[in-house]
């Protein structure tokens, strides 16, 4: 059965099949812009396949969020004092804090070592308290539209480095030793208040001396429904004693989440400190195939074993989009499981793994270890200009070749006045929902005369071996 042109429709619309819908919002009016769109045609894809949030498995009577917001003064104790002046926080957050005079995270006392690491400012700025030094200038600013992920690292060795979204902002010095007396609270300062309100956050770690002590994801308890955070490191439920905590949505496991393809490793090789592969000799080890991720985005590699020993935590390598090597995915000790930031300029990581730990091997966003599922053969690999401006093995040809194509259809289809009269004759007698079953289709609506006419075409996907 025919499908005839449909007028405008600007309220809700639900495509039959798998479509990336091109609308007004995106491009502007179709039918004078067509040309223009195709110019970022991957980015459009880039949306289609955006990636979904992935769960850290909380113990059963609790579920968990993608964030909670701090409101109305609301805090959280983490029970957790300090035990050392080597201390790493770790958290991803979006700071929309309008108070002045408010606090992050920490805790401080009266003494002359009274700080625990606080990031203490106002709607704009934060500087660093830490020790016995106060108004540290290291490079924190607020954003009130975009999650970031940021890393506190703390040292004996009288150094404090911050880090966004895995680029350092600076590092500073300072004179300890640190606070240990209170618990570190999040939200607000220990002792003095300073609420933090409108800060969304999606985790929060705390590493003392090496150890990972305090893990937490936004979470509810089932039983009542109250919000805050569930601490891995302990088995915890921590929640709120005052104020208000909004929930973020609820997160749903990715059953595709394991980015690891097995079938792909390089076997009896490893990756060297310059990011080169190199043979192993002892087939003790192998390498990954390249796994496209997002730059400035947390993923997580677990069950990979015990790589290189006790002392040499090199699990990986970030990679530019021609192939340049950019840092070294490392991680404070050798547990078989590192949480790491990607490059802004990141296009592919390759991983490694103990070569008899391939079938447990997992790499996933997101900044918490969840339980194993294995690689999906079906899995899309698209790489889009958010990601691979320059190189996409194996399919970037044939990718390419097909946007040309499609952009030289719809420009003659634009410009040829009998192409446009022979376009419209055969969507009358072609269904709206001819998106071929089982793939996925680029929808590309012209408005031609106040009628809207769709134009479907397949995507391009990469062979999954």
């Amino acid at each position: 059965n025919s499908a005839p042109a449909r007028k405008r429709d600007r309220g809700g619309w639900s495509p039959s099949c798998n479509a990336t819908r091109v609308t007004e919002g995106v491009i502007g009016k179709m039918g004078n812009a067509v040309k223009t769109f195709f110019s970022s045609l991957l980015i459009v894809f880039a949306t289609l396949f955006a990636a979904p949030a992935y769960a850290a498995n909380l113990p059963s009577g609790y579920t968990e969020l993608e964030y909670i917001k701090s409101s109305n003064n609301a805090f959280l104790d983490t029970g957790y004092i300090l035990q050392s002046d080597n201390i790493k926080y770790e958290w991803e957050a979006i700071d929309a804090t309008t108070v002045s005079n408010s606090s992050l995270f920490g805790s401080e006392t009266n003494t002359t070592q009274k700080y625990s690491g606080i990031l203490y400012g106002d709607s704009s700025v934060r500087s660093l308290w830490v020790g016995a030094n106060g108004s540290l200038s290291i490079g924190y600013a607020t954003d009130t539209t975009s999650f970031h992920s940021w890393v506190l690292d703390i040292t004996s060795a009288g150094k404090a480095s911050l880090y966004k979204d895995g680029t350092r902002t600076a590092t500073v010095n300072w004179t300890g030793p640190i606070q240990k007396t209170l618990s570190i609270y999040i939200f607000s300062n220990h002792s003095k208040g300073q609420y933090a309100n409108n800060v969304s956050l999606k985790y929060f770690k705390i590493t003392d001396n090496n150890e990972l002590k305090v893990n937490l994801v936004p979470a509810q308890r089932d039983s009542d429904g109250k919000i805050g955070m569930y601490d891995l490191a302990s088995d915890r439920f921590i929640t709120n004693t005052q104020g208000n905590l909004i929930a973020g949505p609820v997160v749903v496991l990715d059953s595709c989440r394991n980015l690891f393809d097995k079938t792909t490793v390089k076997v009896n090789r490893y990756i060297n400190s310059s990011g080169t592969i190199t043979s192993d000799g002892t087939n003790r080890t192998v390498v990954s195939g390249e796994i496209y991720v997002k730059p400035s985005t947390t993923y997580t590699l677990s069950g990979v074993g015990n790589i290189y020993g006790a002392s040499y935590y090199r699990s990986g390598f970030q990679y530019q989009a021609d192939g340049t090597p950019i840092s070294a995915i490392t991680a404070t000790q050798n547990t078989g499981i590192v949480t790491f930031t990607t490059d802004a300029n990141c296009a592919y990581v390759r991983v490694m793994s103990v070569t008899a730990n391939v079938d447990t091997a997992m790499l996933e966003q997101g900044s918490t270890a969840t339980e194993y599922v294995p690689f999906c053969s079906n899995a899309i690999k698209i790489a889009t200009t958010a990601y691979n401006t320059a190189r996409f093995s194996p399919v970037q040809t044939e990718l390419n070749n097909a946007v040309a194509t499609i952009r030289d259809i719809v420009t003659k289809t634009i410009n040829q006045t009998a192409a446009i009269a022979s376009l419209q004759a055969d969507k009358q007698t072609r269904p709206e929902d001819a998106c071929p079953a089982g793939k996925k289709c680029l929808l590309v609506e012209t408005e031609e005369n106040g009628v809207i006419v769709p134009h479907w075409f397949p995507i391009i996907e990469a062979p999954t071996d």
